[in-house]
């Protein structure tokens, strides 16, 4: 038997136009992205005879940043409204008494977030199957790179749920979830920068 909390969520989310918008914007961001880098390395090509293996790589690696980026913002936007939205409608008591357990509410909202970021990665494969048209990519990267995605948004939708759970309104949740993903994708290598500077310059020279 499905989770009923997976099955309201999924339902909702997918009844209006919302979840359209977001993915044709989605989408269109990357394809924009992506046509106007193949103009930009086909223009400095030349007669290169490798030019179609460097404008795959190209195409590849920047598909799957854009890609990551959106994830990484998109994710967590889309659990911290999950638990914290129930309590702006009031609707949190009724579901903590409700014969559910509050692992099975989690997951409910945790799984219905993550279908539809499955769905944004999924979205990306016809656009990043590109490459494989100009060659220098195999289906090894192409995995990996999907995977990698898979785990990002689980990490990143864990993270939203989190600050959904201790907030009591959505915009304090998304304010928080962004945040911690800016530090993350910030402040942890800018820290890690400044620490191998400094252990650096204090190593003493030989």
């Amino acid at each position: 038997e499905l989770n009923p909390i997976l099955v309201k969520d999924l339902r909702s989310r997918m009844r209006g136009a919302r979840a359209y918008i977001l993915l044709s914007v989605y989408l269109m961001v990357l394809t924009g992205v992506t046509l106007l880098l193949y103009v930009a390395v086909a223009g400095n090509t030349g007669n290169d005879l490798n030019a179609g293996r460097r404008i795959g790589q190209a195409l590849f690696f920047t598909i799957a940043t854009v890609a990551l980026i959106e994830v990484c913002l998109i994710t967590p936007i889309l659990t911290s409204g999950s638990i914290a939205g129930e309590k702006e409608r009031q609707t949190y008591d009724l579901l903590v008494v409700s014969l559910l357990t509050p692992w099975q509410i989690v997951w409910g909202k945790l799984v219905s977030a993550l279908a539809f970021a499955l769905l944004l990665i999924v979205a990306i494969v016809p656009v990043m199957s590109l490459a494989f048209l100009f060659g220098g990519i195999g289906l090894t990267e192409v995995l990996i790179a999907i995977v990698g995605l898979i785990a990002t948004a689980v990490l990143y939708a864990t993270i939203g749920l989190f600050w959904s759970a201790v907030m009591n309104s959505t915009l304090g949740a998304t304010s928080f979830a962004i945040g911690t993903v800016l530090i993350l994708l910030l402040g942890v290598p800018f820290l890690i920068v400044i620490v191998t500077l400094i252990l650096g310059a204090s190593a003493p020279s030989e």
